[in-house]
């Protein structure tokens, strides 16, 4: 492991954001530019993803690799955390899909970083009878928004264009292209 060919604040960065259960994705939001670009930290983190295997692997922990699209750890100590805290993310993903096409809203805006879906959406989504006892038995906060923020923004799974519009980030797509496979599929 040469930990002297990296950056030392960027990877510092990186190791913290990642070790507080963050994805770094391939492409962010920049506000300024109103659109997607590529992160610097996930192009550090692919140059020498070697080296951060390694760091992390000291530290009982597995750095991996989305689709080319994100990267995020997994630790082994914490599995079944790891797989609860993913149960509720794949819970919020769904039921904003579902949510969604019950009220004939395109899904194509929640992938979309020009258009995005605005937080009304979610409020009336997390309204729902139905939604709120599924919230209840997984465990989430009973406001729909207040979970997308806490969980998928704050995650890095959604992603806030210029408008404060909510789109899913190259994890967020990841994960809803791995769930329309498996739909398919299943």
């Amino acid at each position: 492991m040469n930990l002297d060919q990296l950056d030392a604040d960027i990877a510092s960065n990186i190791i913290e954001r990642l070790s507080a259960g963050e994805v770094i994705n391939r492409r962010i939001y920049s506000q300024e530019e109103g659109a997607l670009t590529d992160s610097q930290q996930f192009n550090e983190v692919m140059n020498n993803l070697e080296t951060y295997q390694q760091y992390f692997l000291l530290n009982r922990a597995h750095l991996k690799v989305l689709d080319q699209r994100c990267v995020f750890l997994a630790d082994q100590a914490f599995e079944d955390t790891l797989q609860a805290g993913a149960a509720r993310i794949y819970t919020l993903l769904l039921m904003t899909f579902k949510g969604m096409d019950d009220m004939g809203r395109d899904l194509k805006h929640l992938l979309d970083p020009a258009v995005g879906v605005a937080a009304s959406i979610f409020k009336e989504i997390g309204e729902h009878k139905d939604n709120q006892v599924i919230l209840k038995a997984a465990g989430l906060k009973l406001d729909l928004l207040s979970n997308i923020d806490s969980l998928l923004l704050k995650k890095a799974i959604m992603q806030q264009n210029s408008r404060n519009y909510y789109f899913l980030s190259d994890a967020g797509l990841a994960l809803y292209d791995s769930l329309m496979t498996t739909e398919c599929e299943g």
